[in-house]
């Protein structure tokens, strides 16, 4: 069991660092890889809430709330309150929100094809069923 963990954590130590994942910046942005995940998620979650947020992400609800101060006073996040219930706020990008989530996509997805470019039709085939399987053997229940 020993040496499953240590080679499970030096492929987590060599994927993160071949994505450039522990830099403060993620993709030459403004924004750390916790951020702009969290500026993803906001995207895909109409009415999205804090607390969705906390659950998905199993973020700790002080950091959330200073996160989303800063990406709120950076212009790209705003908390409206929600149809169904006045008491309660939902979170939403900006149009400069949206924008920068697009854009981080566009390069995330560029980093990614660069990384795949050189693989054979079959290899990049191996590849994303070993995902898959690790997918299937980790995923809860």
């Amino acid at each position: 069991m020993d040496n499953v963990i240590r080679q499970i954590r030096e492929f987590n130590r060599f994927y993160t660092n071949i994505l450039g994942l522990l830099t403060d910046r993620i993709l030459d942005s403004p924004v750390s890889l916790t951020e702009a995940r969290v500026l993803f998620e906001i995207k895909e979650r109409p009415f999205c809430m804090a607390k969705d947020l906390i659950a998905l992400l199993r973020i700790d609800r002080g950091y959330l709330s200073r996160l989303l101060a800063k990406l709120e006073k950076r212009g790209w996040v705003v908390k409206e309150t929600t149809p169904q219930d006045k008491r309660a706020r939902s979170l939403r990008l900006t149009e400069a929100g949206a924008a920068l989530v697009a854009e981080l996509e566009r390069r995330a997805e560029s980093q990614v094809g660069s990384l795949l470019e050189p693989l054979s039709a079959g290899e990049r085939d191996d590849l994303l069923a070993a995902m898959q399987r690790i997918k299937r053997l980790l995923a809860p229940g």
